[in-house]
Order: structure tokens, then sequence, then C-alpha cells
């Protein structure tokens, strides 16, 4: 299916392009979050395969420049922010620290070196492209008709191989960009089928920056290309084309789907968000808020509608738009060179299409192209992620690469001196993914631990759990967020009345909080654990310093409810539970709160009102 894999044939730049597009399809079954470390690992092995490749192409120096721009003003972003041990390394969910960054950029490197000028590399990636994207719409058809291949809820929102849906869609959108031009042009059965299948899970992801993304790149393509298809080509296209728009009309008539494409609710939410950022962005301007820190500072931009929209539950780590991801994480000081970068994109990408002489590598270049402008278009409404990242910036650098043209060299000795000089590079290069992967790899293994311990949790078995988190901590001890999990474990089960629980959450919540002191997260899990463990007072004390960074956010009022209650103050807990209610109004929990403080003052009256609006909240009046 992928040529003859003989031995001969299995080279260095064979590793890096199989490694790097199969890392959409990686996951890690019986971990807790299996779809980030373990698809960066594989993308990092993927760059270090391709140094020791052959060169065909090379990225354009004025592209260089500006992302080693790119690099140090992100390292100056870290610097300069109060945390910036936890900035380099990266925090939960996406580790964008300087490795999950450096792999992004070595994906692009990579794509720059082996893509250009070479034709069989090309051919390659499209055989690996199709066949990933064949995986990824099995599962995702499988999930759309509501089975779970990889378990998950039965209402949750499946993404497929990439454990989130805009991902799915998003990767889909790109893995269509790639072999659209190649199916056309060869009619192979693989080719075919992958790009239909690519068009299966953008339809399938119910994701509507995925559609526009998966639009954008059949434009594109249809507008360059349909000159200098034949007839019987054309026809072809067009009746895939309406095949893909029955497969989203199909999407349409899954509720679930319809619900999710059709909702207002989020269109409102992503503009609060984008204001809130925007805002925080204004008042940190010349060097941003840091990088991984956007979580804990966006609640002070909060408001009741947030709260009563949006909630708390999944508080966003970015602001869903990669203009003001960049600009809150290092103010101008990361906005104008990431800025300067994509327009260089555009740039080089359109000027090596206008340039390129043999047809196919204009049709790889056009379909880089549309790649690239795809995934810029839902990263408009979207963020980078391990799932996404590797393949796109992949296809970026194939886009953006030039192919290699032998410079004559005038020193004494040149092929010794060329030769050494390229040694030493690659050995650079290779020293650096490894120290990639001295985090990556731990870190990947954590995962199983930390699934562990979360299910021993459940159960009940708080000193084996312990263990487990332990040793989770003891692979990722840089990570402020694994201690923060695990309170957040403890915690869950410490509100339930596990009082050896609550010990616990006070821990790790305590270790957390030791890496990284702003988080808002580990304080809510450390009051929760306080309250537990009898020590109402310091839990209102820390409670009290919370809400002053985050006054809309619900949760704390509740457990600072809990506090006042414990401390023998009816009428703080009852204010406290009430300003719970008016901010998230939606939610039965705050409204069980309050009824069960008021039956303890005993106003059984306002307590029956309090229950009928808890249960009106958990069916949805």
């Amino acid at each position: 299916m992928l040529g003859k894999w003989t031995t001969s044939r299995l080279r260095p730049d064979a590793y890096a392009i199989f490694l790097i597009v199969f890392s959409v399809c990686a996951f890690q079954p019986g971990g807790l979050f299996r779809f980030a470390w373990i698809k960066l690992t594989i993308a990092l092995l993927g760059c270090g395969a391709a140094i020791w490749a052959k060169r065909h192409g090379r990225l354009p120096t004025a592209m260089k420049v500006a992302l080693g721009i790119c690099g140090i003003a992100f390292v100056i972003a870290c610097l300069v922010g109060p945390d910036p041990f936890v900035s380099l390394v990266g925090r939960w969910p996406r580790y964008e620290g300087l490795v999950a960054l450096g792999t992004y950029l070595g994906c692009m490197y990579t794509g720059a070196k082996l893509l250009p000028g070479s034709p069989e590399n090309a051919g390659l990636l499209t055989k690996c492209a199709a066949v990933a994207s064949l995986a990824l719409a099995l599962v995702a058809t499988l999930e759309f008709f509501g089975l779970r291949p990889l378990g998950g809820g039965e209402f949750d929102r499946p993404g497929a191989l990439l454990g989130n849906a805009t991902d799915q869609g998003i990767v889909g959108a790109l893995l269509f960009a790639t072999l659209l031009l190649p199916a056309v042009r060869k009619r192979s059965w693989l080719l075919v089928s992958g790009a239909a299948a690519a068009a299966i899970t953008v339809a399938t992801s119910g994701s509507r920056a995925a559609f526009v993304a998966g639009f954008m790149s059949l434009v594109i393509l249809f507008a360059t290309s349909w000159k200098s298809w034949s007839q019987g080509q054309r026809r072809g296209v067009a009746l895939f084309s309406l095949a893909a728009i029955a497969a989203v009309a199909v999407a349409l008539v899954v509720p679930a789907s319809r619900a999710r494409l059709m909702a207002s609710s989020t269109v409102e939410g992503r503009w609060l968000l984008w204001t809130e950022s925007l805002a925080l962005f204004q008042d940190h301007i010349l060097t941003g808020v840091g990088p991984s820190r956007f979580v804990d500072l966006l609640p002070a931009y909060h408001d009741t509608i947030w709260a009563a929209q949006v909630g708390t539950d999944y508080p966003p780590d970015a602001p869903h738009m990669w203009i003001l991801q960049a600009a809150t994480m290092g103010g101008l000081i990361t906005l104008l060179p990431v800025i300067a970068c994509a327009v260089g994109t555009l740039f080089f990408g359109i000027r090596n299409l206008v340039t390129a002489q043999n047809p196919l590598e204009r049709e790889s270049k056009l379909s880089y192209l549309a790649a690239a402008c795809s995934y810029g278009v839902a990263l408009m409404t979207a963020f980078t992620s391990p799932g996404s990242g590797p393949l796109a910036f992949f296809l970026v650098g194939g886009l953006v690469g030039l192919s290699r043209v032998p410079r004559p060299v005038k020193q004494t000795n040149p092929k010794l001196r060329a030769g050494a000089r390229a040694v030493g590079v690659r050995v650079a290069l290779t020293a650096a993914v490894v120290v990639g992967l001295v985090q990556a790899i731990p870190a990947t293994i954590a995962e199983w631990p930390m699934k562990a311990g979360k299910d021993l949790v459940a159960h009940g078995q708080i000193p084996r759990a312990d263990q487990q988190f332990l040793a989770a901590a003891a692979l990722r001890p840089w990570d402020a967020d694994t201690a923060m999990l695990a309170a957040q474990a403890f915690a869950a089960a410490s509100s339930e009345g596990n009082s050896n629980a609550g010990k616990s959450a006070v821990t790790w919540a305590e270790k957390a909080l030791a890496i990284y002191p702003g988080s808002v997260e580990s304080k809510l899990a450390l009051a929760v654990g306080l309250n537990a463990t009898g020590q109402a007072q310091k839990a209102r004390d820390i409670l009290n310093e919370t809400i002053a960074s985050a006054p809309y956010n619900a949760e704390l009022y509740m457990q600072r409810a809990v506090s006042q209650a414990i401390l023998k103050d009816p009428e703080r807990a009852v204010s406290d539970a009430r300003r719970a209610t008016e901010l998230n109004p939606r939610d039965a929990a705050p409204w069980n709160l309050l009824s069960s403080i008021y039956n303890w003052t005993g106003n059984t009256q306002e307590a029956h009102v309090a229950r009928m609006n808890a249960e009106n909240a958990r069916s949805g009046r």
C-alpha cells in the first residue's frame, strides 16, 4: 500500500514523514489524557529522524530569521513573567512550552528539508496521509453513529483519534487539502478513498471552524486547478464535491451535530472570550501576561454575562484566535514576529507556487498552500494543539521551502569543511531533540499512573491513589498541573464526604501551588480539601484572596459558603450561596447548597424554593 518497504527504502526521510503524519492517529490507551504527549513524542521522533536525512530543500533565510526572532520573543516573554520556569516547560492541557513549540518548528524545518524538490517524498506523504485519513474517518464515523471505540460517555462530544472535535475537523481539512489534487491526477483508489475519508472526517466533526477550513481548501484548489483538469477530471471532482456536501447535510440531520452547528451560545461565548482577551492584551500590551498564564488571569476580566453563559466548568487556556493567542502570551514582543511569520508564509508560498517549473512541484505547492490557508482560518476560532500542530507546520514547511541548489564553495578543502559543518549542525539538532525527548517520554508514561490514580480515587482507595500520583509526579517533577489534577481528583472525593481524600487534596494542592502559586484551580482544590478537613478559617482566607482575582467564579463562592457555614456564620453563608446561584443559575449545585444552608438555619420555605430551582436547573427548565 505504501510502496515497496524494503530495507533500502526505509531511509530517515521516510521515517520522518511516516512519524509526523501518523502522529495525528497516535493515542495512548489507558492514559488519562491520551492525545497530547504521545503525539508530541512521535512527532519529535520524526523531527529527529529528519535531521540525518538527505536534504532536498531549505527554509528561506528571511523565514529562518523571523522564526528565530519568534523563539527569542517567546523566551523573553517567559523570563519577564512571574513564573518563567512554568512558562518555559508549558502547562496542561497543551503544554506549549519550549518542547511543544520546538516540535512544531521542527516539523516546519522537516517539511522544508524533505518535501521541496523531491517527488518521491511528496508521493510518500500523500500515501501516508491517505492511510491516516482512512483511520481517522473510521473512528469518526463510528463515533458519529453513537459508538465509542475509544471510550467516553454517550453524551460526550468525541474527537476521533484527536480527542477534540475541532482538532478532528482541522486535521481532516489538512488531509483533504493534501490529497485532493493527487487523487484527481492519479485516480488511485488509495488517494481517492483518502480524500473522501478526509471529507467525512470534517463532516462528522460538527465543527464550524473545520467546515470553513475545508471549504477554503476546496475553493483554493478549484480556483487554481480547474482549467488544468480534463473534462473527466472536472466531472469527477464535481461529483466528489457534491458527495462532500451531502456528508455535511447528513451531519446536520443528526441532532447532536445540528445542535452544535446551529447553536448561537458558542458564538456568543467566543465573542465574549475575544472581548475579554483583547482587554487583557490592552492591559499588558508590551510583554503580555506570559506563556501558559492566560487561564488564571482571564477570570479577572469575566462578568456576570460570562458566568451565566459560559460558566466555570471548562476555563479557557487560550483565546481561540491565533492573533490574540500571540498577543496575550507575549504582547507586541511576540505578536509582531508571529504576524511577520504568517505574512512570510504567504509570500514565500505564493512565490514558490508562481516560480514552480515542474507540474508535480506546482501541484504539491498548491496542496500545501490550501492546507496552510485552511489552518490559518481555522485558528481564527480555535487554538494550536499537539493534535493538529505537527502536521500543519510540516505542510507549511513544504510550502515555504526552497528546492536546494548546491552553492559553489571557494574555500580550500570545501567538501571537508562543508561536511564537518553539516555534521556539527546535525549533532546540535540531535542533542536538542534528545533534550526534548527527556521531557516528552516520561511525561507520556506519566499518563498511565495519572489515570490509575484517578480511577482509584473514584473507588475510594485513597492510599493507593496517592502512590499512583506520586509515581506520575516523579516522572513529571516540573509539572505543577500533575499535582493540580491529583488535587482536583481528591477534592471531588472529599466533597462527597471522604475525609482521607480531603487530606490528600490539601497535600497535592499545596504541592501544585509551590510550583505555580497563581493557579486558581489549585487554590479551589485546596479550599475544598481544607473545608473537608475542618480547616474552614484557612479555606475562607484562601477563597477571599482567590475571589479577588476571579470575582465571577461561582464555585469559589460555593466553597466560601461552605466555609461560612462551618464557621457558624449563616448570614454570610446564605449571601455567598445566593451569589453562586446568581452567577450560574442553570446549575443545580448552587441551588442545592443554598437549600441545605436554608434548612440548617431553619428557613424551610426558602429551602423549598431553592430545591425547586435546583430541580428546574437539572431538568433544563
